[in-house]
């Protein structure tokens, strides 16, 4: 899109027009870039048409084709957008509530006059503004801050998906949200908004996941590849939420390979390893045991209750497919498995991080997955309130 322009354009179709352009469909821009043809193997970029929600797919209808009133029309592009403008559509579904499911969301098809020289300059700007780009001549590279001088030194990024914000925060007082689409507000999800309270609301924060399949891939990726994008059906390939398809990871790399790369610590809750039986693995013989179990292993590790675990503290552990996860992962903590209570994650991740306080050892950045954390818990949890932590939620 421009020069040193990160991954993410995803180019995905390809179409001629009678004019010797070559049209493009970037599912990940929202566009069409088309392309002049000047002899041999050379193009050169002409513009850029908007489009609907990732547009995955073209073709060239010719002029002169009817519309059914008999009117001739001149040659245009069909464009097929994979997911078209909207999620949880009003359409007849039997999710509860209906029409806010994620998986009511609808395909669209644009019909598209080719572009005239000055069309291409409105289309320009509208492509770059729905996008948010900013030119690089533009943008510059400095930072508020200076590396050695940027205040946030801890980030804790607490996962807990599946539910849009206003879903969720949408009756947060402060926020920018909308309080009749409050499915889960404060009275259903009080550990969210504590969070949300204590730390940062984050509502102004976008991105196109519409579910887990997508949502990891954008929280922990920075994009949802073209590979995945194509698997809305039905997921006949994978539903890879937390790795485990080695298709649906970018060239570019994860987010904690970069912070690896610049030599910074990373830990893992949880997070990308794999969410069935296979994530959190004990030896043959040792009953993997009931939600009430490890309940009550809770309650003994918070010292609310006596007796013995139910299974010992590392007869299960996480494991991942991904080599720079297993790595820097706490072992102890289980994957997502609604088997599990939240509280027992918090427990193990709780015993961790004391030790790392009192080391003054706390890794950079701290991925956990499906943790919800109280108010109290919280602040038991951070001995030192003028510590710099951020929580991303």
């Amino acid at each position: 899109m421009f020069e040193d322009a990160p991954l993410g354009s995803f180019p995905n179709g390809l179409a001629f027009t009678s004019r010797g352009e070559l049209a493009v469909s970037l599912g990940g821009n929202n566009a069409v870039a088309l392309y002049r043809t000047k002899g041999g193997r050379k193009l050169e970029f002409e513009g850029f048409i908007p489009t609907a929600w990732y547009p995955a797919a073209l073709a060239v209808v010719p002029a002169s084709s009817s519309l059914g009133a008999g009117e001739k029309v001149g040659e245009r592009l069909l464009i097929g957008n994979a997911k078209g403008i909207v999620v949880g559509s009003e359409v007849s579904d039997t999710s509860n509530p209906p029409g806010k499911n994620t998986h009511t969301f609808v395909g669209s098809l644009s019909l598209v006059a080719l572009p005239e020289a000055d069309d291409f300059r409105k289309y320009d700007a509208q492509v770059v503004a729905n996008n948010g780009w900013k030119r690089h001549e533009e943008s510059g590279r400095s930072s508020p801050f200076r590396a050695d001088e940027h205040p946030i030194r801890h980030i804790l990024y607490v996962i807990k998906e599946n539910q849009t914000y206003d879903a969720v925060l949408g009756d947060a007082a402060r926020g920018n949200g909308d309080a009749t689409l409050a499915q889960f507000g404060g009275k259903v999800s009080p550990n969210h908004h504590a969070l949300a309270d204590q730390f940062v609301l984050f509502d102004n924060f976008y991105d196109s996941g519409v579910l887990s399949a997508d949502g990891h891939q954008w929280a922990n990726q920075a994009f949802a590849p073209d590979y995945l994008e194509r698997e809305f059906v039905d997921f006949n390939r994978s539903y890879p939420s937390n790795g485990g398809d080695s298709l649906d990871y970018l060239p570019s790399g994860f987010l904690w390979n970069n912070a690896l790369r610049h030599g910074l610590t990373v830990r893992f809750y949880g997070e990308y390893a794999p969410s069935n039986s296979s994530g959190f693995v004990g030896p043959p013989g040792v009953p993997f045991g009931s939600w009430t179990d490890w309940y009550n292993d809770a309650l003994i590790l918070e010292g609310k209750k006596t007796g013995s675990l139910h299974v010992p503290l590392g007869s299960y552990q996480s494991v991942s497919d991904v080599p720079s996860v297993e790595k820097n992962m706490d072992l102890l903590s289980p994957n997502f498995n609604t088997g599990i209570p939240d509280q027992y994650r918090f427990d193990i991740f709780q015993m961790e991080f004391e030790q790392y306080v009192k080391n003054g050892n706390l890794p950079i950045c701290c991925l956990s997955n499906y943790v919800t954390i109280t108010r109290a818990a919280a602040a038991s949890a951070s001995p030192h309130p003028r510590r710099k932590l951020r929580i991303m939620t």
